[in-house]
């Protein structure tokens, strides 16, 4: 009987690849925060203004006069001297009165005296070519509060509101527990069905319920659903908080700490490399063996290295399960109906 419940167990699905796509945010908000950087930069413009100085009250004195008039005053023609003249007045024949004009000057020296008082009032034209080498660091912190408002519609809100997806487990490559885990997951004759009734960015709201088939969308509302929250901060990845579940087709199996994690495509379209574990409680599962002993499962799972554990309820045939490589597939417009009791 081991033997062919081993030959039993050794199918399981290609892994598929995962679209780490992620679409682009809308969301308008305007932060009105102030940066209080202070720019070091020196600017290396030479101005080329040429002063029109038209105003110049020069009153010095000019320090460069080349003056080399040595003329004697030509007006004066008495030059003898008066031997017998006894007239001690003075010489009243002299008509030199003239001013030396100094008209030889030559002066071409700069007026170092110059009070120039002028008021430049050429426009400056030059072109500022001097790269600015701003290196300063900004150390100013960010104390502005944003107040815009946050009206953008989250891209994610779009893609994926409303949309539900098909799992198949019963197709899942079970990687643990080692030789017994696809044993389980043969008897899995109802798909999980997953639909996400809110989204966002940060966090999914999901219902979870069941398919009356392996393959089938249609919902089985005789199936207990379970609403789930999912941690999408990593968008386009995701993971659900650890909830409980039963599963609707395997001897009522209870499960607890299930976690759904995957990766949803940009569009919604589908979700990739999803993976599915739980700790499940396996005390009704002797019935696949034909026995009522609710230790059989484990003891059989012992015999590949596979140990159970205790579970919530303190009995101690729990086994950790892991299904991976599973792909969503989006079957919408299918809305879950919420069903909080089983049917009899």
């Amino acid at each position: 009987m081991t033997t062919l419940l081993f030959l039993f167990l050794s199918a399981c699905s290609g892994p598929t690849d995962k679209d780490t796509g992620e679409p682009a945010d809308t969301d308008t908000d305007t932060d009105t925060d102030t940066d209080t950087d202070t720019d070091t930069d020196t600017d290396t413009d030479t101005d080329t203004d040429t002063d029109t100085d038209t105003g110049d009250t020069d009153t010095g004195p000019d320090t460069g006069d080349t003056d080399t008039d040595t003329s004697i005053d030509t007006g004066d023609t008495d030059t003898s001297i008066d031997t017998g003249d006894t007239d001690t007045g003075p010489d009243t024949g002299d008509t030199d009165t003239s001013i030396d004009t100094d008209t030889g000057n030559t002066d071409t020296g700069p007026d170092t005296g110059d009070t120039d008082t002028d008021t430049d009032t050429a426009t400056d034209t030059d072109t500022d070519t001097g790269a600015d080498t701003d290196s300063g660091t900004d150390t100013a912190t960010d104390t502005g509060a944003d107040t815009g408002a946050d009206t953008g519609t989250d891209a994610w809100t779009t893609a994926l509101e409303g949309q539900t997806y098909l799992f198949d487990l019963s197709g899942a490559r079970v990687t643990s527990p080692s030789g017994v885990g696809s044993l389980m997951a043969s008897y899995l004759t109802s798909s999980l069905l997953v639909e996400v009734v809110t989204a966002d960015s940060a966090s999914l709201a999901q219902r979870w319920g069941w398919g009356d088939g392996a393959t089938s969308s249609t919902q089985d509302i005789c199936a207990v659903t379970s609403d789930v929250t999912a941690d999408f901060s990593t968008s386009p990845d995701f993971s659900t908080d650890a909830t409980t579940l039963t599963f609707a087709s395997l001897y009522d199996v209870p499960a607890e700490e299930v976690v759904l994690s995957g990766t949803f495509a940009t569009d919604g379209s589908e979700v990739t490399d999803a993976s599915f574990t739980f700790l499940g409680d396996t005390s009704g599962l002797g019935a696949l063996l034909g026995s009522a002993d609710p230790g059989a499962f484990c003891d059989l799972a012992a015999s590949f290295g596979a140990v159970c554990e205790t579970c919530a309820d303190g009995t101690p045939y729990c086994m950790r399960f892991t299904f991976e490589d599973m792909t969503g597939t989006n079957v919408s417009p299918l809305a879950l109906t919420e069903v909080t009791t089983a049917c009899p």
